[in-house]
């Protein structure tokens, strides 16, 4: 009787495979006071120790950080506002700054979802508010459904996300903010409420910096333009002199451009405002405007000119301290099968001003998966992975995470700690960790077929041989399993 029914068993589960093979197959087949105002010229330089600051703080933009920005909001096809480009993108944009320690990140503006992430000043007797921005949304004259704005303004909004990266790391006497604008190219929309909403609350901005057409240079002639109005001449003074003083090397010009971008609106409300401009608009409102159209290192040094005199009118605090700290702990996958290895990968920061040497040890609830020594030099980072084998855990649920030993003298030790959420062991074929294998698992393995790590549709718990491809062996994995239970 046992053996009849085994084989009876066997029978079903080869027919089902069949069936689900056959049905995916089908599937496939058919389907400060204001600046400008001072009595007193503002000089260029500072303090030696604050010199070496800024130079070093501008030596970590990054060409290749500026260009995969660049190439991930072109990638959204269009960014039109009212368009779900527009809309795919303000979220990748508000996660990008979520994930920047420090940062306080809103929306704002209700339906033109303005970006805002503020980092606080410590001078808590200061109201000043130092502002940088851009406009993230895009224009096509032709076709707004293919509207890539590459040079017009997915390199100012990854100028932006630079700087906020960077500046992050350090404290500043007064509030920094790191904006970015939506529905600029119908006159300047976001920016405008913003605007009209800081003058109602009397906020006290002391410079807003915009970036807008900031990448292109196509020969490779460094030519910046610098828009002020009377205001922001002293602005625009120590731009000059810091293109010098910090080799930056432009060739600069003054108000060539009269853009109505998204500096006009503070400067209606009464605010210092300033702009850079490429020395032409090139492919702007085009299908043209590719990422191919961009000039990382004008945008680089673009960046670089901006933030060393935000840096400066903002105060940058030498303040020397001892700060590691986890910044994320990412499992491969959060349902597994008992026996199989999970790859865990972390990233590990020294936010501090000295080398420091510490270790990480990651946990699955109280049992120590791993304890890696890392040693980090100040302000950098460093990410690894390493595989948890399963073997000796029990079924159940497992919640991830990791713990930078804390260093001599450090005190914010907060942010030593960090989860990765849970991971479930459960037995092989179960998809979704309810320790069955049934039609609820053949459903999610058909729903991602075919699929690879990055697509839409991908879930890595689907992929049951870990070999980064949703196919027919995890096809045939299920049947062979299916209706069994824990």
């Amino acid at each position: 009787m046992y053996r009849k029914l085994s084989v009876r068993k066997k029978a079903i589960a080869i027919c089902f495979a069949s069936v689900m093979l056959l049905t995916v197959a089908a599937y496939f087949f058919v389907y400060v006071p204001s600046w400008g105002e001072s009595d007193q010229p503002i000089s260029a330089g500072g303090t030696s120790s604050e010199e070496q600051l800024i130079a070093e703080m501008i030596s970590q933009v990054s060409e290749p950080e500026i260009y995969q920005s660049v190439n991930a909001l072109q990638n959204f096809g269009t960014r039109v506002y009212g368009y779900s480009g527009n809309t795919n993108a303000a979220t990748y944009l508000y996660e990008r700054l979520s994930q920047i320690p420090g940062l306080n990140v809103e929306f704002q503006g209700g339906a033109y979802r303005n970006i805002i992430a503020t980092l606080p000043g410590l001078d808590t007797t200061s109201s000043s508010i130092f502002i940088v921005g851009a406009h993230y949304d895009s224009k096509c004259s032709t076709d707004p459904n293919n509207a890539p704005g590459a040079t017009d303004n997915a390199g100012g909004a990854a100028i932006v996300l630079e700087l906020a990266r960077i500046m992050s790391q350090y404290r500043f006497n007064h509030t920094m903010m790191f904006a970015l604008w939506n529905d600029e190219e119908a006159g300047a929309v976001g920016s405008n409420n913003y605007a009209t909403f800081a003058s109602q609350n009397h906020l006290n901005i002391s410079l807003y910096f915009n970036y807008d057409s900031a990448c292109y240079d196509p020969d490779n002639r460094y030519v910046l333009d610098i828009m002020s109005n009377t205001q922001s001449a002293s602005i625009r003074d120590i731009l000059t002199q810091h293109n010098t003083l910090y080799n930056i090397s432009f060739s600069l010009t003054y108000n060539v451009h009269t853009c109505t971008s998204d500096h006009i609106p503070f400067w209606n409300f009464g605010y210092t405002a300033i702009m850079t401009h490429a020395e032409t608009h090139g492919p702007a409102h085009t299908i043209n405007d590719t990422i191919d159209e961009i000039s990382t290192e004008y945008a680089k040094k673009n960046g670089q000119l901006g933030m060393s005199v935000l840096v400066r009118l903002a105060e940058i605090l030498n303040i020397q301290v001892h700060d590691v700290e986890v910044n994320s702990v990412k499992p491969s996958k959060t349902v597994a099968a008992k026996g199989s290895s999970i790859s865990i990968s972390l990233k590990v920061r020294n936010s501090g001003s000295y080398l420091e040497t510490f270790t990480v040890t990651t946990k699955a609830n109280a049992q120590t998966l791993n304890q890696t020594e890392i040693t980090l030099g100040n302000r950098t980072s460093t990410t690894f992975a390493f595989l948890w084998s399963t073997t000796s855990f029990a079924l159940g649920s497992y919640a991830i995470a990791s713990y930078a030993s804390p260093v001599v003298n450090e005190t914010d030790i907060i942010d030593n700690n960090c989860t990765g959420g849970n991971v479930t062991i459960t037995i092989t074929g179960d998809i979704n960790g309810d320790f069955t294998v049934d039609i609820y698992d053949a459903i999610l393995l058909s729903g991602t077929f075919n699929t690879i790590p990055g697509e839409p549709t991908w879930n890595p718990n689907v992929d049951l041989n870990s070999d980064n491809i949703v196919d027919i062996f995890d096809a045939i994995t299920l049947a062979t399993h299916f209706g069994t239970k824990a």
